[in-house]
């Protein structure tokens, strides 16, 4: 859902619409979750957004879903990719404080250009940005 109201994102940059995640149902953080987890491999599961009730509800599903063998070490999953200041925070914590050795961002919706390390479910084509 598009919410044409101008709003400032959590990196400080003013939008002129928002992505609302927050009407996203349990339901659809479920499916989401299976579509990601049929899809990758993963030992565990994080978040910058850990308030956010679909965020939650997503890592909660793909916590479940992971395979051991093969697996990345972590998946940082997160709703919404802007400029990726809280995708990258979190890898460069990962980095820092856990020894890991592979990590794959998954967004459900892009806003715009993203790293080769994250891969969105949707992209905002870049007419419409």
């Amino acid at each position: 859902m598009i919410v044409n109201d101008k709003f400032k994102s959590s990196s400080g940059e003013l939008l002129p619409f928002k992505i609302e995640c927050d009407k996203l149902t349990n339901e659809d953080a479920i499916e989401y979750a299976k579509l990601i987890g049929n899809n990758y491999s993963f030992r565990k599961a994080i978040s910058p957004e850990t308030k956010s009730r679909f965020v939650k509800g997503l890592v909660k599903h793909l916590n479940k879903l992971s395979k051991p063998n093969g697996a990345l070490d972590y998946i940082i999953v997160d709703d919404v990719f802007t400029t990726g200041a809280s995708m990258q925070s979190v890898l460069k914590y990962l980095k820092t404080k856990h020894e890991i050795y592979s990590a794959r961002g998954i967004v459900i919706f892009s806003r715009g250009d993203y790293p080769g390390w994250i891969t969105p479910i949707f992209e905002l084509n870049k007419f419409f940005r």
